[in-house]
């Protein structure tokens, strides 16, 4: 695993020991790291978990999860119950991608059902037509059989969809 950031411009890396926590949050890992000694159980006194106005806790939040033990429910089960436990609202989506079986999880705000799509080495070659999905479909479980051929049309209306619905503040 390795956390790669762009700061001032230049690519900074973190792997190895420099990477304690396999966890990318909102700010700089460097002051991420900082920030955890502070709380028990990761050299400090303060409680890692409780609400502090005008923070983002997540990251010591999810380094906390991370050290529980949960050995029952299946990794992308457990996963969703970390995002979730995160979440400050209000999230659009979430996903989770397993590497090792090449399954992509998610589920929308708008369409709550876990889905998920498997994407097998031969098929990130790349060798036919684009495929796409409404992210927010109202299914559950595989939803590969709803990927349908996407065209230059659909797919430029879709980009000048989320172009508009972005708050740019113009």
């Amino acid at each position: 695993a390795a956390v790669v950031e762009f700061l001032d411009g230049k690519p900074v890396v973190f792997r190895g020991a420099d990477l304690p926590h396999l966890i990318l949050g909102n700010d700089a890992y460097e002051e991420e790291l900082k920030d955890i000694r502070n709380y028990s159980p990761f050299g400090g006194e303060k409680d890692p978990l409780p609400r502090y106005p005008r923070e983002d806790p997540r990251f010591r939040w999810a380094a906390v999860m991370l050290r529980e033990d949960d050995a029952a429910a299946a990794p992308h089960e457990r996963a969703f119950a970390i995002l979730e436990r995160m979440d400050l609202g209000p999230t659009r989506w979430s996903t989770v991608f397993d590497l090792r079986s090449g399954r992509l999880w998610f589920k929308t705000e708008a369409a709550p059902m876990l889905k998920w799509l498997d994407f097998p080495s031969e098929q990130l070659a790349c060798p036919q037509p684009p495929r796409a999905l409404d992210i927010h479909a109202e299914a559950a479980g595989d939803v590969s059989p709803l990927l349908a051929p996407l065209t230059d049309e659909e797919n430029r209306r879709a980009v000048e969809a989320a172009w508009k619905a972005l708050d740019i503040g113009a």
